[in-house]
């Protein structure tokens, strides 16, 4: 009687610490996921102030219209940039956008790897006017 009463009361006790520890787990799972998520939020935040800093920079230096920054997602295979305003145009509500290497003057450069200065983009046969109207450019 008394041993079962002992080895019940353990069983007992060990559901209950199971019990414990899968909620531990749970949190820190949780919580490590919180922090993976900041981090990222915190990088992304990071990128997007110096692409901020970068390209006005060189929209000033060149003295053009417009300037944009595009990376490359290769894994994707698609460039992407989030429109920077400037002091004029604040583009902070804007978010990122997206197209594959195939697309446009942009996807141009990229996919062939060289310079390319247009002068006047609407005439060029590359050039993709969906870009502008998703950035209220024109």
């Amino acid at each position: 009687g008394q041993q079962s009463k002992v080895r019940g009361t353990q069983m007992v006790n060990f559901k209950i610490d199971l019990s414990k520890a899968q909620e531990k787990r749970k949190r820190q799972l949780q919580y490590s996921r919180e922090i993976r998520s900041g981090a990222k939020s915190l990088h992304s935040r990071e990128i997007d102030s110096i692409t901020r800093i970068v390209v006005q920079g060189f929209r000033k230096l060149i003295a053009c219209e417009r300037c944009a920054l595009f990376l490359m997602d290769e894994s994707e295979n698609e460039l992407f940039f989030k429109p920077v305003g400037d002091s004029d145009h604040s583009n902070a509500r804007l978010k990122e956008i997206r197209f594959p290497t195939s697309s446009g003057v942009a996807g141009w450069v990229a996919s062939n790897k060289t310079m390319l200065n247009i002068k006047h983009a609407y005439l060029d046969v590359r050039f993709n006017a969906d870009i502008d109207k998703k950035t209220g450019f024109r």
